[in-house]
């Protein structure tokens, strides 16, 4: 062999064995790749806040508007991965959320769940938009619930400095 022949030949033969060496090094000496360990909580906390219910449309009971104080526990259930930037997913669910108009008496609910994913860990912001019921033949409109879960280093939460609110959190 000559020329450029026998230079492709000995650059192919060359880079097959540099491979055929450095392959079983590179694959020894990397590091297994693993999942991090996803943690999932379960907490539930305690809200309040007013909700004043003004429809485009004035019905039965509540007039151009009712203010009520809304009462309930949100569910809170956090899938986070443990560590610095773990991804934690949080889905809050309202359960008996209700308040009673002390100037109409009308009775309003509010219902559903959010999602929302972040990071872990410290204090994670949580905002969710939820579904009010008002007195039926009333047109049903929504609530914010606000605040912050508390994701510990191991995935977890920690219900001592998570905190929720509805509206703006001051009860009447």
């Amino acid at each position: 062999m000559k020329g450029v022949e026998a230079i492709n030949h000995y650059s192919s033969a060359h880079l097959g064995r540099l491979a055929l060496l450095t392959m079983p090094l590179l694959l020894a000496v990397a590091a297994p790749v693993r999942a991090q360990h996803q943690v999932t909580t379960n907490e539930e906390y305690p809200i309040t806040g007013v909700y004043d219910y003004t429809p485009m449309t004035p019905c039965g009971c509540s007039g151009p508007s009712d203010v009520v104080n809304l009462r309930g526990v949100l569910h809170m259930m956090v899938q986070a991965q443990a560590g610095p930037t773990g991804l934690v997913t949080m889905h809050g669910n309202l359960h008996g959320v209700v308040g009673t108009s002390p100037t109409t008496g009308c009775t309003y609910h509010a219902v559903g769940f959010a999602r929302l994913a972040s990071n872990t860990p410290g204090p994670t912001p949580f905002t969710g938009t939820y579904e009010v019921i008002p007195p039926p033949s009333c047109e049903h409109t929504t609530i914010q619930v606000t605040g912050e879960v508390f994701i510990n280093t191991d995935g977890t939460q920690n219900p001592s400095f998570s905190t929720f609110v509805i509206g703006n959190g001051n009860p009447l």
